[in-house]
């Protein structure tokens, strides 16, 4: 059991102060939102499930901590650039607003089902079948052609930002998310640390120009581990 004093002690530890809670009325630029709940939680923040009142159709709201905010608004920055492209054709996730919610950015997504690494941790990373991967790296290429129509690049693409769109209703069907890394190719510096170890490019590591030839290595990535259930 803890003393007073220890508990006095951690009552002192900053924290991020989230002050979002379910059944909040999100206001938004175009319309209000009702937040039915709260769903994963990562370094950025959290998701929710929130009803669109206009309309009564469902929405994904990612829902960024305060210390966050920089990479949210660049991440809104990268969504603005690319809603010019057809959502559905370059397999985007669909993005719809973006607004502050006490003095949290907020960004208004289409409601996705689950990411391609919570799909195998259920199947207990059975590999999946040769036509099931094709299937999923077309789309992909897809998407990172349109990307570079844009002169932009993803740079953290990985199993968690690959979503099912339905995969009771459409099969493999798939869309890439999280833009909080995105950038013009011409803004990547040499020497910048990123994507996840398991899919990290050899220019990144070399500390070497980056183009969109980092997204590609990253993508063979996702599909080595697709097929082989575990990372080169």
């Amino acid at each position: 059991i803890l003393s007073a004093w220890w508990l006095s002690k951690l009552a002192c530890i900053p924290r991020d102060d989230f002050q979002v809670c379910e059944k909040d009325i999100l206001r938004g630029k175009s319309c209000k939102y009702l937040l039915r709940n709260l769903k994963g939680e990562g370094s950025f923040g959290k998701m929710a499930r929130c009803v669109k009142l206009d309309t009564m159709d469902n929405v994904a709201v990612k829902i960024v901590k305060k210390r966050s905010t920089w990479s949210a608004k660049k991440e809104v920055n990268a969504f603005k650039r690319i809603s010019i492209l057809d959502a559905d054709k370059c397999n985007c996730v669909k993005f719809f607003e973006s607004f502050t919610y006490k003095n949290h950015v907020c960004i208004v997504l289409k409601v996705l089902d689950r990411s391609l690494q919570d799909f195998m941790i259920e199947r207990r990373c059975k590999p999946l079948h040769l036509s099931e991967i094709r299937v999923i790296s077309q789309q992909m290429l897809m998407g990172l052609n349109a990307l570079k129509s844009l002169g932009m690049v993803h740079v953290d693409i990985k199993l968690d930002n690959i979503m099912l769109v339905n995969h009771r209703l459409h099969s493999f069907r798939v869309k890439l998310i999280d833009f909080g890394y995105a950038a013009p190719v011409s803004s990547v510096k040499c020497g910048t640390t990123i994507q996840a170890i398991g899919y990290r490019a050899p220019e990144v590591i070399l500390g070497l120009k980056m183009d969109e030839a980092t997204d590609m290595w990253s993508l063979a990535c996702v599909m080595e581990y697709l097929f082989l259930s575990q990372h080169l």
